[in-house]
């Protein structure tokens, strides 16, 4: 397996004293990146892991590329990753029950959960590399090039040494290298449609059962990316229809619901099962999350995928961990209270919601009245003023540009 060519030469798992060295030293180089973004080193861990069976420690190495690649370069990572996710989700489909049987097991209704945890994370992401990699924008400017002409400015005010070319626009480098980004996208896309058929086709079914108009859009996206005509493809069809169905009689069940304001699926499949203990020795959970409902998704499938699924903490979110029945005030002080650390992710919504300024208020009380040093772990998403003014005492962790996991585990670490 090399690391420049990116080659995918199989391993020989016969030899295990070399495969054990190879992931000690895979682990080291992962370690000493430090703040460096070198996504190649993150792709070539999780082809690795991936080529040993471990296909969910891998997709949390790709999560990784794809997160510090920068937008307008080749999409290696968007295609290692969703590569691994399709493969995972096309052998757990395998194990789904007959949707025409009218009974719900309880062992098959936790496969059902299980395989739509996965779709949802699968989204999730897709809709990530979308925006990184701004296809639908780009697609945008291509089908209305009039609606993104930059109008010439008047010869009058023009300087006498400025240069007249025409030729109009020159697009810059950026800009080509973010089109092709957007080509290999869709490329990617392409295959995965007719290697991965059932994958994609429930994919697209999930985007549209979202009444959100970006999502309809992706789906959209997806079936005219495919090589056939997805809508006339009874195949394709059947698939998506065969996923409405469960969908439908899943909710019947388990009390499935979108919510009024985004649409999006709000029932407990989205949510992972937490580890039984927590890491730190004194309280119940390692971690609590603060956060506005429009990061909701981030939370679910990479801050708690990565620091439980990875890193092994115990965290606690509302919809989670909180007791059906209690009092929303008690069982946030509950929450707090029984919890080593306080993690509040900052946008601009995040000020406009009453709960999480409640949260945040109890958590400063908590703090002050407690003693409890660096309990408090600011996390800023996205750009604002605001935060500067509260914060201004505490050292945020700033993961507008670039997210530093190593130094969110070891703030949540330390004692």
């Amino acid at each position: 397996m090399a690391l420049k060519d990116g080659s995918d030469a199989e391993l020989d798992l016969d030899k295990d004293e070399y495969i054990t060295k190879a992931c000690v030293y895979f682990w080291k180089s992962v370690q000493m990146l430090g703040t460096q973004k070198w996504p190649e080193i993150h792709r070539c861990y999780g082809r690795f892991l991936r080529d040993l069976g471990d296909k969910r420690e891998a997709i949390e190495c790709f999560k990784r590329a794809m997160e510090i690649d920068t937008a307008n370069k080749p999409t290696k990572s968007f295609e290692h990753l969703f590569e691994t996710f399709l493969q995972m989700y096309e052998e757990e489909v395998q194990d789904l029950p007959n949707c025409s049987s009218e009974s719900v097991d309880e062992n098959d209704h936790k496969v059902e959960l299980r395989v739509d945890r996965l779709l949802f994370e699968i989204a999730y992401w897709f809709r990530f590399a979308v925006k990184k990699y701004k296809v639908l924008d780009l697609k945008e400017k291509d089908e209305h090039p009039e609606a993104s002409k930059v109008q010439k400015p008047d010869p009058k005010f023009t300087r006498s040494y400025s240069v007249q070319t025409d030729i109009g626009n020159v697009p810059s480098t950026i800009d080509i290298k973010a089109k092709e980004a957007a080509i290999l996208f869709e490329k990617h896309t392409r295959r995965f449609s007719d290697e991965y058929k059932t994958a994609m086709a429930h994919l697209c079914a999930y985007f549209e059962s979202v009444t959100e108009s970006y999502s309809d859009r992706i789906s959209k996206m997806i079936q005219q990316s495919a090589s056939f005509k997805s809508t006339e493809d009874v195949e394709w069809n059947t698939i998506m229809e065969s996923w409405s169905r469960r969908r439908s009689k899943l909710s019947q069940h388990s009390g499935i619901a979108s919510c009024p304001a985004c649409g999006n699926l709000t029932n407990k499949l989205s949510y992972s099962e937490p580890p039984e203990k927590a890491r730190n020795e004194i309280f119940k959970y390692d971690f609590y999350v603060v956060y506005p409902e429009n990061q909701r998704e981030w939370v679910l499938y990479s801050l708690i995928q990565k620091l439980e699924g990875v890193y092994g903490f115990k965290g606690a979110i509302n919809d989670r961990d909180a007791i059906p029945g209690d009092n929303i005030f008690k069982s946030i002080s509950h929450l707090i209270e029984n919890c080593h650390r306080v993690l509040v992710v900052l946008t601009r919504e995040f000020y406009q919601d009453r709960w999480c300024m409640h949260s945040l208020d109890k958590a400063e009380s908590h703090s002050y009245t407690k003693k409890r040093d660096n309990f408090i772990i600011p996390i800023i998403l996205e750009s604002t003023d605001v935060s500067a003014d509260r914060f201004n005492t505490i050292i945020c962790l700033d993961g507008v540009e670039y997210f530093d996991w190593d130094k969110l585990v070891r703030s949540i670490n330390q004692r």
